[in-house]
């Protein structure tokens, strides 16, 4: 019967949702980092045009790509939550939480008054960037944790056959 769900093809969704939370994972991390790399080597740039492309490429290629890639991901995360009870998928999902909000109210902004004062030249302008490669450095630190935690979740359930395994006990938080 046609939107009926066999065990089988629901451990089927939730190994191809896994490996898809795997994927989007390790590209969220490689913006991550790209966009890391560009915040942390813009400040040396002269002013003008290199200066101008890095910044701008941030902001209308880097970051909405990013944000793609953690929808992606948070959307997985989402289907393998729903699959498992595993710690893993609640972990994963904290922290793409958090970094969307540290994308939202630091990291867009910051690239904002970035290009704004590099391109200006103002005072202050290294403080902006050194708060925003901060911001980039937590940002690509927490999604690597995703990547280790999704790599456990496919394991997880390519392995086990039939029902998720329980919930482990652990203290660990989003860190």
């Amino acid at each position: 019967m046609p939107g009926t769900s066999t065990p089988r093809s629901a451990r089927h969704a939730l190994v191809q949702a896994t490996r898809i939370l795997c994927a989007s994972c390790e590209i969220s991390f490689a913006f991550a980092l790209v966009l890391l790399v560009a915040a942390s080597w813009s400040p040396w740039l002269q002013p003008g045009a290199a200066l101008s492309v890095v910044r701008m490429a941030m902001l209308q290629f880097g970051i909405p790509l990013l944000v793609a890639a953690l929808a992606a991901a948070a959307v997985a995360a989402r289907r393998v939550a729903r699959g498992t009870e595993a710690r893993e998928a609640s972990r994963v999902r904290e922290r793409l939480y958090f970094v969307a909000t540290m994308m939202l109210t630091v990291l867009v902004p910051s690239a904002l008054l970035g290009t704004r004062t590099m391109l200006a030249l103002r005072p202050g302008s290294m403080i902006v960037n050194a708060v925003e490669a901060f911001a980039w450095l937590l940002a690509a630190w927490l999604l690597w944790g995703n990547i280790d935690d999704a790599r456990r979740l496919a394991l997880a359930s390519a392995d086990q056959p039939g029902d998720a395994r329980p919930p482990e006990r652990s203290m660990s938080s989003i860190l």
